[in-house]
């Protein structure tokens, strides 16, 4: 999928999930901050790959549900959110772990697929340019971050 549809369902995954766990948990003001953080992590896979190897092939380091990035990225921030509260930044932690699920889901949904281990993943032939594709999983996130945004405002008051 392009960038923008990246950012979108990324951001919409990301206020949702918070949403969610606003329930058991005080987020307040960091909500809006991190759907910042969600816009520069759904673009971290396809940035690593474009400046490291200076093309755009899904690896293993950047493009898998189990790349050491990915996870270390979700480590590292949660633990410097864990500073404000041990939970929050389990939180945030799981949080940005899903937000880089849902770019390695949309990019599983591309011909060539994500690695897993040796095998590549991939659940359906849609070009990475179709329009009608990006537009409709662009809608889609972007309805689920209205939804999510509604959602916390609602569960903060």
């Amino acid at each position: 999928m392009k960038k923008y549809t990246h950012i979108s369902f990324s951001v919409g995954i990301g206020s949702i999930s918070l949403s969610l766990f606003s329930i058991f948990v005080e987020i307040g003001f960091i909500f809006y901050f991190l759907l910042f953080v969600f816009i520069l992590i759904a673009r971290i896979p396809d940035f690593v790959d474009h400046t490291l190897y200076r093309e755009h092939k899904r690896r293993f380091l950047t493009h898998s549900p189990l790349s050491p990035l990915l996870i270390g990225i979700s480590i590292i921030l949660g633990l410097l959110f864990s500073f404000i509260n041990l939970f929050l930044g389990v939180v945030v932690a799981i949080v940005i772990y899903l937000v880089f699920l849902s770019h390695c889901f949309l990019d599983a949904l591309n011909p060539s697929g994500i690695p897993i281990f040796r095998r590549r993943i991939t659940f359906k032939s849609i070009p990475y340019d179709n329009v009608k594709w990006n537009i409709l999983f662009f809608i889609i996130g972007a309805g689920i971050a209205i939804l999510g945004l509604f959602w916390f405002i609602i569960l903060d008051f």
